[in-house]
Protein backbone atom coordinates (compact mmCIF):
# COMPACT_ATOMS: atom_id res chain seq x y z
CA UNK A 1 0.00 0.00 0.00
CA UNK A 2 1.53 3.49 -0.79
CA UNK A 3 1.53 6.43 0.78
CA UNK A 4 -1.51 8.90 0.75
CA UNK A 5 -3.40 11.45 2.20
CA UNK A 6 -5.39 10.16 5.22
CA UNK A 7 -3.42 7.26 6.10
CA UNK A 8 -1.52 6.40 9.00
CA UNK A 9 1.92 5.70 8.57
CA UNK A 10 4.89 4.48 10.67
CA UNK A 11 8.44 5.38 9.58
CA UNK A 12 12.17 5.29 11.15
CA UNK A 13 14.01 8.14 10.47
CA UNK A 14 17.43 9.74 11.16
CA UNK A 15 18.00 13.03 10.92
CA UNK A 16 21.49 14.76 9.98
CA UNK A 17 23.25 18.08 10.22
CA UNK A 18 25.04 19.70 6.81
CA UNK A 19 28.29 17.70 7.69
CA UNK A 20 26.90 14.51 8.51
CA UNK A 21 26.46 14.55 12.30
CA UNK A 22 23.11 12.51 13.87
CA UNK A 23 20.88 14.92 15.01
CA UNK A 24 18.38 12.34 15.97
CA UNK A 25 16.86 8.93 15.18
CA UNK A 26 14.35 6.95 15.81
CA UNK A 27 16.48 3.57 14.86
CA UNK A 28 16.81 1.31 18.28
CA UNK A 29 13.20 3.33 19.39
CA UNK A 30 10.09 3.09 18.49
CA UNK A 31 9.13 4.44 14.71
CA UNK A 32 7.25 7.63 14.20
CA UNK A 33 3.46 7.11 13.78
CA UNK A 34 1.38 10.03 12.03
CA UNK A 35 -1.44 10.44 9.55
CA UNK A 36 -0.29 11.86 6.19
CA UNK A 37 -1.44 14.98 4.50
CA UNK A 38 -2.22 16.64 7.62
CA UNK A 39 0.32 18.65 8.53
CA UNK A 40 2.06 16.89 11.32
CA UNK A 41 5.45 16.50 10.11
CA UNK A 42 7.76 18.14 8.44
CA UNK A 43 6.22 19.65 4.74
CA UNK A 44 9.53 18.60 3.13
CA UNK A 45 9.48 15.08 4.37
CA UNK A 46 5.79 14.02 3.68
CA UNK A 47 5.99 15.36 0.26
CA UNK A 48 8.96 13.03 0.01
CA UNK A 49 7.61 10.23 1.51
CA UNK A 50 3.72 10.21 -0.33
CA UNK A 51 3.55 7.42 -3.24
CA UNK A 52 6.39 5.30 -1.02
CA UNK A 53 5.69 1.92 0.14
CA UNK A 54 6.50 -0.36 2.77
CA UNK A 55 10.67 -1.50 2.74
CA UNK A 56 11.03 1.71 1.05
CA UNK A 57 14.66 3.48 1.77
CA UNK A 58 15.56 7.11 0.62
CA UNK A 59 17.30 9.73 1.69
CA UNK A 60 16.19 13.33 1.57
CA UNK A 61 17.23 17.29 1.88
CA UNK A 62 14.84 19.32 3.30
CA UNK A 63 15.09 22.75 2.81
CA UNK A 64 14.76 25.31 5.72
CA UNK A 65 11.61 26.41 3.93
CA UNK A 66 10.28 23.36 3.76
CA UNK A 67 10.73 22.49 7.56
CA UNK A 68 8.67 23.41 10.74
Amino acid sequence: MEIADNRVVTVHFTLTDADGSVITTTHGHDPLVYVHGTGGIVRGLEAALAGKKAGDQFEVEIAPEQGF
